[in-house]
């Protein structure tokens, strides 16, 4: 007889992510469907409202008022205790911050951003994106409907719009188009994929991992990139990469109205 799963997990065919309190916050399952019930209980016992989070700062931990972040409604944001977050920081409505994240100073979180095990540096602009266990450099921007997972960022990074980035090295001031996506999981393991300083990675393009690409690398729009192609060709520095298939025109059938 089949056991029925908690209601709360989702689970992929053979491989599952499961949230737990150890320090690798988040890991994939070979078998899935099996996670540690506790644990999870015991890790979102840690989480309470900003209100409550800023007074056991002052009256446990002896932080000063001037040193804390500041909270636009801190009755509906949620902050994990073990979370640090610098002063002049400011965080909009609706926001979760989870596990032992670490916000720099003055940083800007806009509404419903969700973090997990994320750091950043100072002067960071996160505008509503889905982050764990990613590390961002001081005075990137990570936009709207952005996804890190297991990223790396230097400092000035650039990905405002939409895309997946997940076990990637993004270095100082990449810029990533809408759409980009690394794809990291082969199904059976999950790869790397690093990009050099100054990279630019085009509209709806796509890299598949492992990739090592050198500074000032350019990704055309719309190309896909396949998996070790520098034991293919050589990439010098700035270099642009592009990947598409030839343009067809033909005569369409008359529609039917």
């Amino acid at each position: 007889m089949r056991k029925r799963l908690h209601p709360q997990c989702t689970c992929a065919r053979k491989t599952a992510e499961f949230f737990v309190s150890s320090r690798d916050q988040f890991f994939t399952s070979e078998r899935g469907g099996r996670m540690d019930f506790n644990a999870e209980k015991e890790q979102f016992q840690n989480i309470v409202r900003a209100s409550e989070w800023r007074r056991r700062k002052i009256a446990h931990e002896h932080v000063l008022v001037e040193d804390l972040p500041s909270f636009l409604d801190p009755e509906h944001t949620w902050i994990d205790l073990r979370a640090h977050i610098g002063r002049e920081t400011l965080v909009y409505p609706g926001c979760v911050i989870m596990g032992e994240s670490v916000i720099g100073k003055r940083c800007v979180i806009f509404p419903h951003t969700t973090l997990v095990n994320v750091q950043t540096g100072d002067e960071v602009t996160l505008g509503l994106p889905h982050l764990k266990n990613a590390k961002i450099g001081a005075r990137s921007v990570i936009g709207s409907m952005a996804e890190l997972n297991r990223a790396e960022l230097g400092a000035g990074v650039m990905a405002v719009h939409h895309s997946y980035v997940g076990d990637t090295t993004l270095g100082e001031k990449c810029n990533v188009g809408a759409g980009f996506v690394t794809a990291n999981y082969d199904g059976v393991k999950k790869h790397r994929t690093t990009f050099g300083p100054g990279s630019f990675l085009g509209v709806n393009a796509s890299t598949i991992a492992p990739n090592e690409f050198p500074e000032g690398t350019q990704i055309a729009a719309g190309s896909t990139i396949p998996a070790y192609l520098k034991n293919v060709r050589a990439v010098p520095p700035f270099s642009v990469i592009i990947s598409r298939v030839r343009e067809v025109v033909i005569k369409a059938r008359k529609m039917i109205s």
